[in-house]
């Protein structure tokens, strides 16, 4: 097996979802992780639909509002 090279982020993210699903195991509830590439989809999110989604599903409007501060009032100049 190959062993993977990890940057010093990588490495920080991948300590973050282990400690996130340590404690979702220690509450014993249920975890849904997805991975993004965010190079590729940043620019096609349709921010209105995700949102109005995340708030059917029931997503805490505190993790709505993380979300929208993290990523709705992002620009990016070239």
């Amino acid at each position: 097996m190959e062993k993977i090279s990890l940057d010093l982020e990588e490495e920080k993210e991948l300590g973050m979802l282990r400690i996130i699903s340590e404690r979702a195991l220690e509450i014993d509830e249920e975890l849904c992780v997805c991975f993004i590439d965010w190079q590729k989809v940043f620019d096609r999110v349709n921010w209105t639909k995700l949102m109005q989604f995340l708030k059917g599903t029931g997503t805490d409007w505190r993790e709505r509002r993380l979300i929208s501060n993290l990523y709705m009032a992002q620009s990016d100049k070239v």
